[in-house]
Parts: C-alpha cells; sequence; structure tokens
C-alpha cells in the first residue's frame, strides 16, 4: 500500500472541495505490545512505591495488581489476534521525587486511558476496552488520592 504525501493531498482536496479543510488524519492506535508493556512498567512502580511507603502499601499494591490484571487481558487479547508480544523491559524505579513519580504515572494512566477509550467501538472486544477504560479512571483518581496523602506539607 502506499503512502499518500499529505501536502498533495491538501492541494487536491482545495480543488475537489476549495475553501474546506481537509479532513485531519487520526494517528493510529498503539500496538498492544506498547499498551502491555505500560501495563507492566506501572505495575512496577506501584510495586516499588509499595515498599517505600508501608503506610499506603495496600493500595499501591491493589493498583500494582490491576496494572498486572490489565497487562494479562491485553496478553490474552494479542494471543487471540495471534500478534507477538515481546517480554516487556524490567523497569526500575526513578531517583526522583515522590510527587514526580506520581505525576508521571498519573500521565501514563492517562495515555492509556485514551487508547483504551479509542478502541471502544472494536467489535470483538470493544467491551473488554471499556472496563480497562473505566479502570484507568478509578486509577488516575486513586494516584490524585495518594498523590494529595503522600505529598502532604
Amino acid at each position: 500500500m502506499e503512502t499518500i504525501d499529505p501536502q498533495m493531498a491538501a492541494r487536491v482536496w482545495q480543488r475537489v472541495r476549495p475553501g474546506e479543510e481537509p479532513p485531519v488524519a487520526e494517528t493510529p492506535p498503539a500496538p498492544l505490545a506498547a499498551l502491555i508493556a505500560r501495563e507492566y512498567q506501572l505495575a512496577e512502580v506501584f510495586r516499588e512505591l509499595s515498599a517505600r511507603f508501608p503506610g499506603h502499601q495496600e493500595a499501591l499494591l491493589r493498583l500494582h495488581r490491576r496494572c498486572r490484571g490489565r497487562a494479562a487481558c491485553l496478553r490474552g487479547i494479542a494471543l487471540l489476534r495471534e500478534e507477538e508480544i515481546p517480554p516487556a523491559p524490567p523497569q526500575r524505579l526513578e531517583e526522583r521525587p515522590l510527587a514526580a513519580i506520581l505525576g508521571r504515572c498519573y500521565g501514563r494512566s492517562l495515555e492509556g486511558l485514551t487508547e483504551y477509550s479509542s478502541r471502544v467501538s472494536d467489535r470483538e472486544y470493544g467491551g473488554v476496552f471499556q472496563c480497562l477504560a473505566q479502570q484507568l479512571r478509578e486509577q488516575c483518581q486513586a494516584i490524585l488520592e495518594l498523590l494529595g496523602e503522600l505529598c502532604r506539607r
């Protein structure tokens, strides 16, 4: 399949539909392997944080388990779609302030939420992606709660 030159496509669009803006090309969804890797990376961050903050260990381990569960679910989809999934590289927690680490977790969770939400119309797995998106909404809330608790001044 040929790739389309965006500048040429815009010129053709202006000849065919003068005065109208050409449609914006959608960003293709991330491969499942990238989604799985993100879930495993987040899981490891939450696991390591649970060891550092025993007073919040239960909440952090719950986030860890949910990330691992979503990764397993995505691996199941990948297996049924016969997609190759490389093993996730080991992830070490960065030496950064806690607020920065949790802020990064929040941002990564929002990325996942956007990805899962964009896949709810999938014929086979749309319902699953909808559930995963809801889990990430809850995860975002939990991260903000932890941030508020752990980073009190």
